[in-house]
């Protein structure tokens, strides 16, 4: 199950990927990929939560 705030990510995800003929994803391990999950973490620590 998805954190709450990859929600809008995934959402948008699948619609980016309806305008190329292919696509595809791979798993990499985070223990291989250290620095790229850093960054999103980062990333995602500056996306402006909306107050109800």
């Amino acid at each position: 199950m998805e954190p709450p705030e990859l929600y809008g990510i995934i959402a948008d995800i699948r619609l980016d990927c309806t305008t190329f003929d292919s696509v595809s994803f791979i798993w990499i391990p985070r223990l291989t990929n250290v620095d790229a999950d850093r960054l999103v973490k980062q990333a995602l620590n500056l996306v402006a939560v909306p107050t109800a």
